[in-house]
């Protein structure tokens, strides 16, 4: 990263772990010169909520509808309104499939993306996957988890894309430096590993994508439990 102008390396890494299917998906747009400088570089993760029905499709639908919802809009009205803008009506059209099509029902994703732009990290947020910042050894979590411990059921997840007719996004925005990663990720890999054991594998320095991969390995020596992801850029 130099002056306002963004470089960035992006690394993505994903695996089934003992699930039928991965319902996690990912994605990162890096666009255009221009499109970087009006909008900025958007990255995502988005996990498709067990027990329900069309989980991928919610979760990889939830990714494409951002990018495309996001990088339409006036970049003059500013990040966080126009990325809650580009959730709204898709959220209420999965509430919609959710009660009414037997394929879909009770369909549901979590969902964290970034935008990059300039020296400013923006973070739109709602469900339990999370997004990181790593900055000279130091990793900060930046996004809540929205669960509510129940007795015999740990955690249940009390907010995501689909479960309501309108959805609250949490939104945070986080300066940057030179050589700054963030890290996004589903529960697959924070629920198995140790802030310190990211900590350390994101201290590697090694390229994105040999990271990203590098997060998932350490979580199947541990023993995963769960779909896993990483995106780091």
């Amino acid at each position: 990263m130099s002056d306002d102008r963004l470089e960035i390396a992006a690394g993505f890494a994903t695996m089934r772990g003992p699930r039928a299917d991965n319902q996690d998906f990912g994605g990162v747009h890096l666009g255009s010169p221009s499109e970087q400088r009006t909008h900025g570089v958007v990255a995502i993760v988005a996990d498709g909520v067990s027990g329900s029905k069309g989980g991928r499709i919610a979760a990889e639908l939830a990714v494409r509808s951002f990018i495309d919802g996001y990088m339409d809009q006036d970049p003059i009205v500013g990040i966080p309104t126009a990325g809650i803008r580009a959730m709204q009506g898709y959220n209420r059209w999965l509430n919609s499939k959710g009660k009414t099509d037997p394929n879909m029902q009770g369909a549901a994703c979590t969902f964290t993306a970034t935008v990059l732009r300039g020296r400013e990290a923006t973070v739109l947020h709602v469900g339990d996957s999370r997004a990181w910042h790593f900055r000279d050894g130091v990793l900060t979590r930046l996004t809540q988890d929205h669960v509510h411990d129940q007795p015999g059921k740990g955690h249940v997840l009390i907010r995501a894309l689909g479960i309501e007719q309108d959805v609250k996004m949490d939104v945070r925005s986080t300066p940057l430096m030179p050589h700054d990663r963030l890290l996004l990720t589903s529960d697959g890999v924070h629920g198995v590993l140790s802030e310190d054991d990211i900590c350390r594998i994101l201290g590697r320095r090694g390229s994105a994508d040999a990271d990203a991969q590098g997060l998932l390995d350490a979580v199947t020596v541990t023993g995963p439990r769960d779909n896993a992801t990483a995106l780091i850029v």
